[in-house]
């Protein structure tokens, strides 16, 4: 949402506001923060507030202060507690009402804030602050009315180097205990292998606003790796999904179905669908948490169909945007999760899981940045892997650093490294992987 266009009715609306229309009592900490919003350290004085609220809050002049400065510092939902609270008491008082109808505007609860503006503006208000409400009820009804349907898209061309294409285990020989120990030598195809790689891709994503409240959202992607030798491990993927979203203030609702198909060695592998739910929480503009769930079918093709099954999952993150010279950003998160084949007689292939993730990102300039990120996974199996008696039990580890530089509008340069280890007591599924790329990005808006 565009609202930097609206800065300057912005400043005319505070200074009418901060015309408290009743007289405050002489209060130090009040008389303090008063100070501190004209001199417009507005986030000072939110700090020196905060800490009073347990106490103070319902006290009029405490509430209106709270939510002025609140607002100033980017603590929108604080800000709409508080001047719901003072309006409570004094549900004629023009000035506030406008502060409240700003924040709902800035949560982007469009139906709220028009509600307030045409609420001050019925009231007898100065000529100058009644052109400032038409302002704003003008943009919100040019935002409606032009937030048609919206499609962008990307290509994207890369390559590199993966020092374990197939994922496998770099030992060469392998005891069987259930044959007495005997040990076996690997063949090469089952062990590691390492290759240079090209890889592509193009996306499409649209989507349609209803009203204010309610969008729908369709996307798809279809990417490809091909190897220089090892092409029996040549990769493809598409990705689809298709949902609706419904806003309401700083509460962002999502319901979509997933799929996915996986190709090797241009064979299909393994088709995936199922559906996804979510709540997003944004308690300001730099603060969001963030809960989800989803349920999948995993539809195996050929010689792996004993592995078909279901997969559950349950997750939650937060994420925060920092102030500071290189603006950095940072999120981490936790789920848990449950795979069940279908087939019955193969515990071994099930498995819960649980795992965490945690990444950010730094600006070093304007088209420059650092972004990285971390997890680890702990699998426990359900059942005694064949030939090795006993319970396989994983824990995979992924790290990845990327430079993001954007030469041009629209246009990405990544390059990239990944590393994954995967700690297993079955020797066969024990790995490390590396890989090195370059990708070229050309966005279409």
């Amino acid at each position: 949402m565009k609202k930097s266009r609206f800065a300057k009715h912005a400043a005319l609306l505070i200074a009418m506001a901060m015309q408290i229309p009743f007289a405050m009592a002489a209060d130090a900490q009040l008389d303090e923060a008063q100070r501190l919003v004209t001199a417009k350290k507005s986030a000072e004085a939110y700090e020196l507030l905060l800490p009073l609220q347990s106490e103070r809050a319902g006290d009029p002049p405490y509430d209106y202060l709270l939510g002025i400065a609140a607002l100033d510092s980017g603590k929108t939902l604080e800000a709409v507690f508080a001047l719901e609270r003072f309006l409570m008491l004094n549900p004629d008082n023009g000035p506030a009402r406008l502060e409240l109808a700003r924040a709902y505007y800035i949560m982007g609860d469009i139906k709220s804030s028009r509600r307030e503006f045409e609420t001050v503006k019925a009231q007898q208000i100065p000529t100058q602050v009644n052109a400032a409400i038409q302002n704003y009820l003008s943009a919100m009804n040019a935002l409606v009315a032009g937030a048609g349907t919206r499609v962008r898209g990307y290509v994207e061309l890369g390559g590199g180097h993966d020092s374990n294409a197939n994922s496998a285990t770099s030992a060469t020989t392998v005891a069987i205990p259930a044959f007495g120990g005997l040990v076996g030598t690997l063949d090469p195809a089952s062990r590691k292998q390492s290759d240079e790689f090209l890889m592509g891709g193009a996306g499409i994503n649209v989507r349609h606003p209803f009203s204010p409240e309610w969008a729908f959202s369709a996307n798809a992607a279809l990417n490809l790796r091909r190897y220089s030798s090892l092409d029996q491990f040549n990769l493809g993927t598409l990705d689809g999904s298709a949902g609706f979203t419904r806003t309401r203030g700083v509460d962002q609702y999502t319901g979509a179905i997933q799929y996915q198909k996986l190709m090797i060695d241009s064979s299909s592998y393994r088709q995936t669908y199922g559906f996804l739910g979510q709540w997003q929480h944004s308690f300001d503009n730099q603060r969001q948490f963030t809960t989800y769930g989803q349920a999948m079918k995993l539809d195996y093709d050929g010689r792996q169909n004993i592995r078909t099954g279901n997969r559950y999952l349950l997750g939650a993150a937060y994420s925060q945007a920092f102030d500071g010279k290189y603006m950095p950003v940072g999120y981490a998160g936790a789920y848990v999760g449950k795979e069940r084949p279908d087939a019955a007689g193969v515990p071994h292939l099930g498995h819960n899981f649980y795992g965490l993730r945690t990444g950010g990102q730094i600006s070093l300039a304007s088209n420059l940045g650092i972004v990285g990120s971390t997890s680890i996974e702990k699998r426990d199996y359900r059942g005694e892997e064949p030939g090795f008696l006993r319970t396989r039990d994983d824990k995979q580890m992924d790290l990845s650093l990327a430079l993001v530089y954007l030469p041009k509008t629209d246009w990405v340069i990544r390059p990239e490294i990944s590393h994954i280890r995967n700690k297993s007591n079955v020797v066969f599924n024990d790995f490390s992987r590396t890989q090195i790329f370059v990708t070229v990005r050309r966005n279409f808006n």
